[in-house]
């Protein structure tokens, strides 16, 4: 129970930190994104995920990465800036937090609510919370860093507070290319790799996640430990606040 908790975790961790970077970006100047952007409440992704994906196949750095046809969803997701105060157990966290609510297809009325401190070098993820209970890391981790280019790469480890348990990870920026999802088609996406180890359990998690400049995160797959694939999440619609 504890792994395929964490496994949830990191996935949702992927999926609302990368919503904050943006920056100027193009292939010729090695896909660089630069520069840290933040969203003005209200405004929201929509995504949908998929479980058994028979015709997908493990990516190679280099795209295009196509997202388009996976079948039939098993869940949908729609993940919103909110302000701090709004969120359950907000006394826990900084009160100028960056905070992105999930509510997940099935729950209405339940969400995650995720935690973050902007930096001037990078997003750090703060914790989450839910109607229940609030949960920390320690220490803050910079989750993704303000300038991204292929090649760069980082290793943090923090303490869950839910879990009492250490992760390990492991960064990497390991490609840039175009990447295709039922939102659109983005040229010049960066393809970051994130391995997650906890202490305690030789279990381990691959992450990968595609970040386009203006938009955020449009896809993202979990594996269980290097190759075994358990999900695939991707970009339905980009919804800026007020529309």
């Amino acid at each position: 129970m504890r792994r395929a908790a964490l496994i949830l975790v990191v996935l949702l961790v992927t999926g609302c930190g990368s919503a904050a970077i943006g920056g100027p970006s193009s292939q010729s100047a090695d896909c660089l994104i630069d520069g840290l952007v933040t969203w003005p409440v209200g405004t929201a992704w929509h995504e949908a995920s998929f479980s058994a994906v028979d015709s997908w196949t493990r990516p190679t750095p280099a795209g295009p990465w196509d997202f388009e046809a996976l079948g039939s969803p098993f869940m949908t997701e729609v993940r919103t800036v909110v302000a701090a105060g709004d969120a359950p157990h907000s006394e826990v966290f900084p009160p100028d937090a960056y905070v992105i609510g999930s509510e997940l297809s099935g729950t209405a009325g339940t969400r995650l609510y995720r935690f973050y401190s902007i930096g001037t070098d990078g997003l750090y993820w703060l914790g989450d919370s839910d109607p229940l209970l609030a949960v920390t890391v320690d220490p803050p981790q910079k989750f993704l860093p303000a300038t991204m280019r292929v090649g760069q790469r980082w290793e943090q480890q923090y303490r869950d507070s839910r879990y009492d348990v250490v992760v390990s990870t492991e960064h990497e920026v390991s490609g840039c290319g175009e990447v295709r999802v039922p939102a659109g088609r983005y040229p010049n996406a960066l393809l970051l790799r994130s391995t997650y180890r906890y202490s305690e359990s030789p279990s381990s998690s691959t992450v990968l996640t595609w970040h386009v400049t203006g938009v955020g995160m449009v896809a993202a797959a979990v594996f269980s430990g290097a190759d075994d694939l358990a999900s695939i999440s991707v970009l339905t619609e980009h919804r800026p606040a007020g529309r």
